[in-house]
């Protein structure tokens, strides 16, 4: 009797134990990879231009010590520098560091948004240089779009416009709809490229959700672009899409740059393709 009491104990116990992990969402608590982190760092100050391109690295040895880490660590910290081409290792010649600018691919922006201080010139320089190429790529795909757009995809368009009024109160949440707007113009454009870019900008919501937060913070303001792309999705005009709404996006563009650095966007084109 004694032994049924003390193995009803201990499976009481266990349930009570499981059901508290469960409650408590409890889970292992995760290390950060030393190689991840040496990675980061050094990619950091290279994107940022604290080590410039055309730079040799120290020696194996050197960096390592100075970094704290062991030589196999930093090697595998330099593969992954290598492989996003930001280096170029040689043996018995140490590595080299790139031009990223003219090595690296889109998948990069993310990477510079978070190597980058906000303080630093390199910032806003930066940021000018997102918001530019995003207006050309938004208007190129909207004007592409055009004479494309089912009826469908035109309901879907505006089930996503809904999404967005309801999302007046989450600037990340409203991003994400702003995503899958453009995401349906590009299945009417059938270009996989578009669809690789509008991956870059998604990953900003996720690796630079502070700038995303600024960038939509009025999101009531925001909103009311899209009503407007919808009409002149409807007119098949071509240049009236092009042109509407890269003048649209340019006007919230200097506003957001004046409230943030006091400047405003780099001189574009105002004229859509002929």
């Amino acid at each position: 009797m004694r032994e049924s009491k003390r193995s009803t104990k201990s499976v009481t116990n266990g349930l009570v134990t499981d059901s508290l992990l469960r409650a408590a969402s409890i889970a292992p608590v995760v290390r950060p990879n030393i190689v991840e982190v040496v990675a980061k760092r050094l990619r950091a100050d290279i994107l940022a231009g604290r080590i410039a391109a055309g730079s040799r690295l120290p020696a194996e040895r050197e960096l390592a010590a100075a970094l704290g880490v062991n030589r196999l660590t930093l090697r595998a910290s330099l593969a992954q520098l290598e492989a996003l081409g930001l280096i170029t290792t040689r043996h018995g010649s140490g590595s080299i560091v790139n031009n990223w600018k003219r090595r690296a691919g889109l998948e990069a922006t993310s990477a510079v948004f978070s190597a980058l201080d906000p303080t630093e010139p390199a910032y806003e320089h930066f940021v000018g240089s997102v918001l530019e190429f995003r207006r050309a790529i938004a208007a190129e795909i909207f004007g592409l779009a055009m004479g494309k757009i089912t009826e469908e995809s035109y309901s879907r368009l505006e089930a996503v416009h809904a999404k967005m009024i309801q999302s007046l109160d989450d600037p990340l949440a409203f991003a994400d709809e702003d995503i899958n707007f453009m995401r349906e113009l590009c299945t009417a454009v059938d270009n996989v490229c578009f669809d690789l870019v509008l991956n870059t900008f998604a990953k900003l919501r996720v690796d630079a959700p502070e700038f995303v937060k600024l960038l939509y913070a009025d999101c009531a303001d925001w909103v009311r672009i899209y009503p407007i792309g919808l009409k002149i999705l409807r007119t098949g005009k071509q240049e009236l899409a092009w042109t509407t709404l890269r003048q649209t996006l340019e006007s919230r563009d200097v506003t957001f740059l004046r409230g943030m650095f006091g400047s405003k966007p780099r001189a574009t084109r105002t004229t859509g393709p002929k």
